[in-house]
């Protein structure tokens, strides 16, 4: 967001950047999280390149989730699945 209005104050007369809406869904466990992948990409057809896998690879300080971004009436919407597990990891860190 900071890149984007950054570019905007740039060029003078443009109309300012909007922050895309964002959706966290939090499940169970590891395969509901791919189960909830194939059903939002069932249901709103996902934007192509937009599909972060960090279940399977993830970041170096354990971050677990996957990311995508799915268009809802036109619109982009991100949408970030983990399940219970991994949402705590980020929130109070490994014991």
């Amino acid at each position: 967001l900071h890149t984007q209005r950054r570019r905007w104050a740039s060029s003078p007369g443009s109309i300012p950047p909007q922050p895309v809406p964002r959706v966290q869904v939090i499940t169970q466990d590891r395969a509901m999280c791919w189960e909830c992948l194939g059903r939002i990409h069932a249901l709103l057809p996902p934007m192509p390149g937009r599909l972060r896998d960090y279940i399977s690879t993830p970041k170096e300080n354990l971050y677990m989730c996957l990311h995508t971004a799915v268009l809802m009436d036109g619109a982009p919407v991100e949408v970030f699945i983990q399940s219970r597990e991994m949402s705590w990891i980020p929130d109070f860190g490994v014991g």
